[in-house]
């Protein structure tokens, strides 16, 4: 993400930012499409997973040695972090502990953390595809966004409405070229 200093640019130099940053929306926009469709696929199978490493024949949960577990899964938004307990079915001991962590220049998603997690905690490995899908281009509904344009610097905001709907002036002020250059979508879990 690139800070510009608006009060030191000449017209010109602000018209070619613009410009600039116009370009680089275009080229997102048009990798959107792939980009997003590919990143939910990830998600849906993060979410599938979760329930296809249960073992049947243990109580419906988690095979850890000769144990049957159940999960508990721990997320921390800010630190954006998820960690799993694998605890015995009646004892309630832990057996398995699985950590992921988010990369600050990737968008957190809980339920990738999640199967990461899973995956670690029963000791096998995790499929590349959660290690390396990509961001999301365009903030979508429920998606948490930070911003570092002056009017909202280091704001947490979440998407209400989609970038094309918003009618506020602040969605609208959110949706023009310049502002959009200074985006990053900081969470796309869709979840309080």
């Amino acid at each position: 993400m690139q800070k510009v200093n608006f009060k030191n640019l000449t017209t010109t130099e602000l018209n070619e930012f613009i410009s600039k940053a116009a370009e680089e929306l275009t080229k997102r926009a048009n990798k959107s499409p792939r980009v997003i469709t590919a990143r939910k696929k990830v998600i849906e199978d993060a979410k599938s997973d979760l329930e296809n490493l249960k073992d049947s024949t243990m109580c419906d949960g988690y095979e850890v040695g000769s144990y049957a577990t159940v999960p508990e899964y721990h997320i921390n938004r800010k630190k954006r972090v998820v960690t799993v307990l694998l605890k015995g079915y009646r004892s309630g001991r832990i057996y398995a502990k699985g950590i992921a962590k988010c990369d600050p220049r990737d968008t957190f998603n809980e339920h990738i953390g999640k199967a990461i997690a899973l995956y670690r905690a029963l000791s096998k490995k995790v499929p590349t595809k959660y290690l390396t899908v990509e961001n999301p281009v365009e903030p979508e509904i429920g998606d948490i966004i930070l911003t570092s344009y002056p009017e909202f610097k280091n704001e947490r905001i979440r998407v209400v409405k989609s970038m094309s709907e918003a009618m506020a002036d602040d969605a609208a002020m959110l949706r023009s070229p310049v502002v959009k250059n200074f985006t990053f979508i900081v969470d796309d879990s869709k979840s309080a």
